[in-house]
């Protein structure tokens, strides 16, 4: 057990009802702010506390169960700083997630801090462009690290309006500056934030999910316990407003004494969860496409048939209409044979030349009669002389005249008749010419919307794939993403990495090395080599040194830290693997 996990005694836990998830650390004095709590986790259970462990002042507050440094309010200065002073000496980590939001009129302004100071856990300085760090004097020892949200002049240390800066002594002047993408007004997002010092260089990263990026937005060589004047420090955050405003809240907040990168612990439901949107985003396309590829065949169908039988002809005679054998008044209709159907295409003419005659000879006319004498039988009313036709036996009648050319109105027989009041005296004959076509009406009359359709049902099949491929890409990238959150999730138990220490000794075996069970070297040599080969023969501690050589032990650190750790691995340039008698070390064990 370490010295640094004794210390946690002097922190009395306080019961808080309102449980929350939390992530059990064990082995060396943390803090992790979830929602309202703060859990400092010191023995095999986690122990859950109240805020009483951080001291809000100004404007600070707890909102909805998370920390609250300004309210979107004008002119508001915040801070929150742990009670009691924690240990910086060699370095430290943290990581935490904030959200800029409600942003007034003039954008979210101004910005937070996170803070190291020796004053004490009332520390707070002036709102606006101060962002209630600074406090109007230049000799405050202190370091912070500025995520600034508003632009206000290159004399409040500002170039930009959305940048990370280290400042140091309580005022606005960055000893170093980056501008960040995208914006911080951007109030959809959640940003994650990782600081760590490692006794001699602050890093700074930010990202808007909590994968930890490779690379820093800030790095910068800094001796922080020089500036603070002592080994331990108030740390926490400070916040300020000014005409713009915003909240500024911290969501949670983790702090490690010594430098130990913090990887977050990724749920493998989170890492489902993209994946599974893509899913059924495709399932959704697929399923779409399905029914856009089944009305573009049904569309193609119908249009089928309807050309096919709007080509296809049916009937195609002629039947002699007699005026005197066929009269309405004293003949029977000409029975055609031809039952028609309703919605068929029908057309009927006559010659306008072919006439007959009615009153023994006196009068003559064509098929059209004679508008002059009209004459009323059986409900229907015709000039005498017109062809008329009947679908139902001589119930009912419509006229025919020279030329009809319709749809069927009803099933039926088809029979001419010669429309007069008295037969006697009738003669002649004329020749009714009689096509029926198979096509019916509402092929006609929807053969312009079927095209219509046909097209458009094309269009949204075109737009329907290019979306399933365009899906089908994503899913390719969420298959990915889940790979990597995956491969995160593994990496958060993968040994720590506890820092440089001093070797000394023998130069060819183990013989009053810092790490004396076991010695190998490797043209090829990587940290996962070197901690896979120490592990395997069971021991707590590896150390990688010179570039190529693996040291193992159980015990590390009896010559002291060192800071030339700085030589990449012989096996990946990417790495550091140690340096000239320093050992880069690392806890096997999970006690650390």
């Amino acid at each position: 057990m370490s010295n640094q996990f004794n210390m946690l005694k002097s922190y009395k836990p306080h019961q808080w009802p309102n449980r929350l998830a939390h992530r059990l650390m064990t082995g060396t004095k943390t803090i992790l702010m979830t929602g309202a709590l703060i859990i400092l986790p010191y023995t095999a259970m986690s122990v859950e506390m109240d805020l009483s462990a951080l001291q809000l002042n100004g404007s600070a507050s707890i909102n909805n169960e998370v920390l609250r440094l300004t309210p979107a309010q004008p002119d508001q200065a915040g801070s929150a700083f742990t009670k009691n002073k924690l240990n910086i000496n060699g370095g430290f980590s943290t990581f935490f997630n904030f959200q800029v939001t409600n942003p007034g009129a003039g954008g979210a302004a101004d910005g937070l801090m996170f803070v190291v100071q020796p004053h004490g856990p009332d520390y707070i300085g002036n709102p606006s462009y101060a962002l209630g760090f600074w406090d109007g004097t230049y000799d405050r020892k202190s370091v912070g690290v500025e995520i600034d949200t508003y632009k206000s002049g290159v004399w409040a240390g500002d170039n930009n309006d959305n940048h990370l800066a280290i400042n140091t002594q309580g005022n606005l002047t960055g000893w170093a500056m980056a501008r960040v993408e995208p914006s911080f007004q951007d109030d959809s997002l959640t940003w994650y934030a990782w600081i760590d010092y490692n006794g001699s260089q602050l890093e700074v990263r930010l990202n808007q999910t909590n994968q930890r990026p490779n690379s820093p937005y800030l790095s910068y060589p800094i001796d922080i316990q020089t500036l603070v004047g002592e080994n331990d420090a108030f740390v926490g955050f400070t916040g300020g407003t000014g005409g713009a405003y915003a909240n500024y809240d911290i969501l949670s907040w983790q702090f490690v004494e010594k430098f130990a990168p913090i990887i977050p612990e990724v749920s493998g439901e989170s890492c489902e969860q993209e994946t599974a949107v893509c899913e059924t985003d495709k399932q959704t396309l697929q399923q779409t496409l399905d029914d856009t590829q089944a009305k573009l065949a049904e569309a193609e169908k119908a249009k089928t048939e309807c050309q096919a039988a709007q080509s296809s002809t049916v009937i195609n005679k002629q039947f002699e209409v007699f005026a005197r054998q066929n009269s309405i008044s004293g003949g029977t209709g000409l029975d055609t044979g031809l039952q028609v159907s309703t919605g068929q295409h029908l057309v009927m003419t006559v010659d306008e030349e072919d006439t007959w005659k009615w009153a023994a000879g006196v009068n003559t006319s064509n098929a059209n009669g004679s508008s002059a004498h009209p004459i009323t039988k059986l409900g229907a009313t015709f000039s005498v002389g017109t062809l008329v036709a009947s679908l139902d036996g001589g119930k009912t009648f419509f006229r025919v005249g020279t030329n009809w050319n319709s749809t069927v109105p009803n099933d039926g027989v088809l029979s001419f008749y010669y429309w007069d009041s008295d037969s006697s005296n009738n003669s002649d004959s004329v020749t009714a010419s009689v096509q029926v076509k198979s096509e019916q009406a509402q092929c006609q009359a929807d053969k312009q919307a079927l095209q219509q359709s046909l097209d458009e049902t094309k269009t949204k099949l075109a737009t329907c794939e290019t979306a399933k491929t365009d899906t089908e890409a994503k899913l390719a990238e969420a298959e990915k993403a889940k790979a990597e959150c995956q491969a995160t999730q593994t990496s958060a138990e993968k040994p720590a990495y506890l820092g440089c220490f001093k070797d000394q000794g023998d130069p060819t075996s183990t013989k009053g090395r810092d790490l004396n069970g076991l010695m190998w070297s490797s043209s090829q040599m990587t940290t996962e080599k070197c901690l896979q080969h120490c592990q395997s023969q069971g021991y707590d501690y590896a150390g990688i040194q010179y570039s190529s050589q693996c040291f193992c032990g159980n015990t590390y650190g009896k010559s002291g830290t060192a800071d030339n750790c700085n030589m990449p691995c012989k096996g990946n340039a990417k790495q550091i693997c140690g340096g000239t008698w320093a050992n880069s070390v690392y806890d096997l064990s999970g006690n650390e």
